[in-house]
C-alpha cells in the first residue's frame, strides 16, 4: 500500500525539479527477511533459463584486490577521471586519498571495504565510483552500505547509490532516474524515481522505505531492474537484507540512446538552503556487483486457491499451501514465508480480530490456526495470506489467497416446563435449571396475542405470568381459575442467539368462592399486559366499570373477580415493581 504524505520541490545537478511527490510505504512491506511484499502488482517472476548468459556477473567491486577491476570512472565534486584498465587503488592521481580509501571493515570482519568521504568544507559534495552499462535489459545490482555512528546529519538527502541519465537534448544535466538516499534528520531510507516530462523537467516520486537506518551496521541492498523502453514496461524490485521493500512497475528512465549508468558512494548537494560546513562525512561500501538477467526466462506465478473450513468453536488448523502447490508445482515455494495480511496491509504471523478470534501462523509447518472468540458464531471476515516463491536466479514474488472459517455452535435448547399448582398462591418455575450457555437475565415472556416480548403477561380469567429477571418465571392464578395456563419464553444464549421455549401451569384446588361472578364468556385465556389501555393493567386512565371489569382507583383495569378477592394488588404490584409492560395494547372490546 502506498500512502501519499505531501508535496515538495527539489533540485539536483543544478536542475530544478518542477514537481516532487513524496510517498510513504505502509507496514505492508515491513516484514521479516524471508518475506517479499509486492507493492505494485503481482506480475510473473523472472527466473534463470537454460542460457548461460542468464545471471552473468558483469561487475564486482574489487575492494579486496589491489587492482581496480571494471570500474570506469572516479568522480569527486566536479572532477571525473577515467580509470584505465589495470589501475590500482593506491593511485592517488585517480583516487584522491581524502575521498577514496580502501580500509578494514569498520564492523570488524577481515574484509577490505571502500570508505567514501566528503570533506565538510562547505564546497565538497561528492565522492563516487561509476560503472557504465550501455544496453537496455534486466540487471541486478547489489551494494552493502555501512552508516557510521558519527554520520553527520543533513537536512537534505544523502545519495549512496544512483542510476544516472545522460545530458538532455537541450544540453542540461538532470536528475538521476533512480536513486537510493538517506534522510538523516528523520532518519529514513528513501528511493526516488524521476520521470521526464514533455518540457524536459522531471517529475520525482519518492518512496520512504519501511526499514530503519541502522548506524554502525551493514545494510545489504539488492536492486532488480528491468529498464523500460518506449514500447516495453519497466520494473524495479528492491530487497533490503533479503526482504522485498519496494516493487514499482512503469517508466523508470528517460529512454535515451543508452540506459542509465550506475554510480555509488556519497553525494550531498551542499548548495541547497540550510547547508553549513561540518565535520567530514564518511560512508562505507562493499559487496557491489552487477549481474545481467536479460536472458533469464519467465515462468508463470502459482495461483492461490481459497481455503474454507467449518469449526464447532474449537481451535482449527488449515494448511493453505496444500492446494496452492498443486496449481504451481513448477515453482519453488518458500513455506516459511507464509504470513497473514492485517487491516493495514502488514504481513504478520499473529492476528487478533476483536469479536472474532485469534489467527496464528506456524512458519515451521506452513499452517494457520484459528481460535474463535468465546462468544463468536458465524462466518469470519475472509483473511488474506501471502507466501513467496523463489526462482532459480534467486528472485521471488509473492502470491496468496483467502482463508474463510464458519464457526458453528451447537444449538442450545430450553425444555418446555410444566408444573401443577394447588390453590391461589404464586408458583415459581425454573425453566433454565440445568441449561448452560444462556444469559438468565435476558429471559422474557411472549404475549400470545401480539407476539411481543415482555417481563409480565396477564391472561384474563387465568392469572399473571412474570419474569423477575433472575431466570425464573412466576405465575399467580386468579382465584377461582382451575385449568391450564401457558406462556412462551425467549432467552439469549452466550452467542446472542434467541432460544425459544414455553412453560405451562396446571392449577387445581382453586375453587371459586360462593357469590363470585364467573369470568365473562370469551375472555378466558386472553392476554393483557399491565400498562396497556383497556388491558386490565396499571396505567389505564380513570376509574369505573367497563365490560364487567372494575377500573382500579390507581387508573388500572383489573378483572372484577380479582378485585373482589383482593388479588388486584398482586397484579398492580407486579407491574409497579418495574416489569416491562410492552406486551399488548389490545382491549377486550
Amino acid at each position: 500500500m502506498l500512502r501519499r504524505t505531501g508535496d515538495a520541490v527539489s533540485d539536483h545537478d543544478g536542475v530544478r525539479v518542477s514537481r516532487r511527490t513524496l510517498f510513504r510505504l505502509s507496514g505492508a512491506a515491513a516484514v521479516g527477511a524471508v518475506v517479499g511484499v509486492p507493492l505494485a502488482g503481482f506480475g510473473a517472476p523472472l527466473t534463470a533459463g537454460a542460457a548461460e548468459a542468464c545471471n552473468a556477473l558483469m561487475h564486482q567491486d574489487g575492494f579486496g584486490s589491489p587492482t581496480v577491476g571494471s570500474w570506469l570512472e572516479s568522480d569527486f565534486d566536479s572532477t571525473s577521471l577515467r580509470i584505465p584498465a589495470g589501475s590500482r587503488w593506491d593511485d592517488a592521481a585517480l583516487f584522491n586519498p581524502s575521498r577514496f580509501a580502501i580500509v578494514p571493515d569498520p564492523a570488524g570482519s577481515a574484509e577490505s571495504v571502500m570508505r567514501f568521504t566528503v570533506p565538510g568544507n562547505g564546497s565538497a559534495y561528492r565522492a563516487e565510483l561509476m560503472r557504465r552499462q550501455l544496453s537496455y535489459g534486466r540487471y541486478r545490482f547489489t551494494v552493502s552500505v555501512f552508516v557510521p555512528q558519527d554520520f553527520v546529519p543533513y537536512r537534505w538527502d544523502t545519495i549512496v547509490a544512483q542510476w544516472h541519465a545522460f545530458r538532455l537534448p537541450n544540453g542540461r544535466d538532470t536528475n538521476p532516474p533512480l536513486a537510493l538516499s538517506i534522510d538523516t534528520l528523520a532518519p529514513v531510507w528513501d528511493f526516488r524515481i524521476a520521470q521526464l516530462q514533455p518540457d524536459l523537467t522531471t517529475r520525482i516520486t519518492r518512496y520512504v522505505l519501511p526499514v530503519p537506518v541502522r548506524y554502525g551496521a551493514w545494510t545489504d541492498w539488492s536492486f532488480d531492474i528491468v529498464w523500460s523502453t518506449p514500447t516495453t514496461p519497466g520494473r524495479v524490485v528492491i530487497l533490503q537484507d533479503g526482504a522485498e521493500v519496494l516493487r514499482f512497475d512503469g517508466v523508470n528512465n528517460y529512454h535515451q540512446a543508452s540506459s542509465p549508468y550506475f554510480q555509488t558512494g556519497i553525494y550531498r548537494p551542499v548548495w541547497r538552503n540550510g547547508y553549513a560546513p561540518t565535520a567530514p562525512v564518511h560512508i562505507y561500501h562493499r559487496g557491489i556487483t552487477i549481474r545481467d538477467l536479460t536472458a533469464c526466462a519467465t515462468v508463470p506465478a502459482p495461483t492461490g486457491v481459497p481455503d474454507a473450513m467449518t469449526s464447532d468453536g474449537e481451535r482449527v488448523v488449515l494448511s493453505p499451501l496444500a492446494n496452492d502447490l498443486a496449481v504451481g508445482a513448477a515453482t519453488t515455494v518458500d513455506p516459511t514465508s507464509l504470513r497473514l495480511v492485517d487491516a493495514d496491509g502488514a504481513l504478520v504471523t499473529e492476528l487478533d480480530v476483536p469479536g472474532e478470534g485469534l489467527w496464528s501462523v506456524d512458519p515451521a509447518t506452513a499452517q494457520v490456526s484459528f481460535a474463535a472468540a468465546a462468544t463468536f458464531v458465524g462466518a469470519v471476515d475472509p483473511r488474506s495470506y501471502r507466501v513467496r516463491f523463489v526462482a532459480a536466479d534467486g528472485t521471488f514474488q509473492t502470491f496468496g489467497s483467502e482463508l474463510t472459517i464458519e464457526v458453528r455452535r451447537a444449538e442450545i435448547t430450553v425444555p418446555s416446563g410444566a408444573v401443577t399448582s394447588s390453590g391461589p398462591g404464586t408458583v415459581t418455575l425454573t425453566p433454565l435449571a440445568g441449561v448452560g450457555d444462556v444469559n438468565a437475565s435476558t429471559l422474557r415472556l411472549v404475549d400470545p396475542l401480539t407476539s411481543e416480548e415482555s417481563s409480565t403477561v396477564v391472561l384474563d380469567g387465568q392469572g399473571v405470568f412474570a419474569a423477575p429477571g433472575d431466570g425464573t418465571v412466576e405465575f399467580t392464578p386468579e382465584v377461582g381459575f382451575e385449568g391450564v395456563a401457558s406462556v412462551g419464553l425467549v432467552v439469549d444464549d452466550r452467542f446472542d442467539r434467541a432460544v425459544v421455549s414455553s412453560v405451562t401451569v396446571s392449577v387445581i384446588d382453586n375453587p371459586r368462592p360462593a357469590g363470585l361472578a364467573p369470568t365473562e364468556p370469551g375472555l378466558s385465556g386472553a392476554s393483557r399486559s399491565p400498562g396497556s389501555p383497556g388491558s386490565g393493567g396499571v396505567g389505564s386512565a380513570g376509574a369505573g366499570v367497563r365490560d364487567g371489569r372494575m377500573l382500579a382507583a390507581t387508573g388500572g383495569a383489573v378483572p372484577s373477580s380479582l378485585v373482589a378477592l383482593g388479588v388486584g394488588a398482586v397484579v398492580a404490584g407486579a407491574a409497579l415493581a418495574g416489569h416491562d409492560a410492552r406486551t399488548s395494547s389490545r382491549s377486550a372490546d
